[in-house]
């Protein structure tokens, strides 16, 4: 009996030491809980970063956009400059061509008129008088009496209706000379209006191109995110 006791004292001892060596199991659906924790946060983390991208690129794109309309409105008020400023270049070339033909066809009247003068004009150092030397027609005149053989005789010179003449001539000449001039002032007035008007026109047009290329250059951003998202970053 004593030695059933003792069996049953040292059986008792070995289960109550098995219980407090024996690990207690993990619970497999509390380790299951924190994978998947885990693993929403990392997805959370994935798109609130993706979220971020996706503003940060509207935002660059609404800035190319809003860019893209400002350079536009440049090249439409640099295009209705162009379209005035060609517009006054070809009034200009008008003008330009018709007091070129107006000095040819006033010349060719004086030459009429001389012509038909040469007496008077031929006689005009022997009447006492001369077109003066800065004069668009003196060297004319010196030619024209040159080739024009008339002998200015006493009785030429004396007589009062060609003396009257010949006065008339140098007066006409005279006004000739200041009509000319008139003219030909106006036109190298109209010629440097041109010569300035084609310089402008010629950098608004290497302006416009300039646009035009960076419009382009920023539309093509618009069809590449990839762009937009390198843009974002800096």
């Amino acid at each position: 009996m004593l030695l059933k006791q003792k069996i049953l004292i040292i059986a008792a001892c070995c289960i109550g030491l098995i219980g407090c060596t024996t690990p207690t199991p993990t619970n497999p659906s509390t380790q299951v809980t924190e994978e998947t924790r885990t693993q929403q946060q990392q997805q959370q983390q994935k798109e609130e970063l993706r979220l971020i991208r996706e503003r940060e690129r509207e935002n660059q794109r609404q800035i190319v956009i809003s860019n893209i309309k400002q350079l536009e409105q440049q090249a439409n008020l640099l295009s209705q400059r162009m379209v005035g400023r060609q517009q006054n270049i070809s009034n200009l070339e008008l003008q330009r061509n018709q007091l070129a033909a107006d000095i040819r066809n006033y010349k060719s009247r004086v030459e009429a008129f001389m012509l038909r003068h040469k007496n008077a004009i031929a006689c005009m150092g022997a009447v006492g008088v001369s077109l003066d030397e800065n004069n668009q027609y003196s060297q004319d005149v010196k030619d024209f009496a040159s080739v024009v053989g008339v002998i200015c005789g006493v009785a030429v010179i004396g007589n009062e209706e060609f003396r009257n003449e010949v006065l008339s001539v140098v007066d006409q000449l005279t006004q000739a000379d200041n009509h000319t001039k008139n003219l030909q002032n106006n036109l190298r007035t109209v010629q440097s209006q041109l010569d300035a008007e084609n310089q402008l026109i010629v950098q608004e047009k290497s302006q416009a191109n300039q646009l035009a290329a960076d419009i382009q250059k920023l539309q093509s951003q618009l069809g590449n995110p990839s762009r937009l998202d390198s843009q974002a970053e800096i």
